[in-house]
């Protein structure tokens, strides 16, 4: 029983997380930005989700605490480095680089 209930919540926090994201064709404000001048570094990784908790914790950020994700950014107002799989899309990419340029918009 206690399985099923941790399985319902995950499934809740995972919707929720999926409708926080906007679709890839909606438009958004630029307006407000960490930075217009920032390094982009791209990593690419065979397992993204152990190289993403790896960096998280090298920089004393803690990690991701078992959330799912396809690839993640770690930003400073001069750099950027985004970690992805070597198959990644538009939307995923452009995500990331959104963190870059708008540091945490979700």
């Amino acid at each position: 029983m206690r399985k099923l209930l941790l399985i319902i919540l995950a499934t809740i926090i995972a919707s929720a997380n999926a409708e926080l994201e906007k679709s890839a064709t909606e438009k958004f404000s630029i307006e407000n930005l960490v930075t217009t001048d920032t390094q982009v570094k791209l990593v690419r990784t065979h397992n993204v989700m152990q190289t993403c908790e790896l960096e998280s914790k090298r920089r004393g950020l803690g990690g991701f605490r078992g959330a799912i994700f396809e690839a993640c950014s770690f930003h400073t107002k001069k750099d950027c480095t985004i970690i992805v799989g070597y198959m990644t899309n538009n939307d995923i990419l452009g995500h990331e680089f959104r963190h870059c340029v708008q540091g945490s918009f979700h």
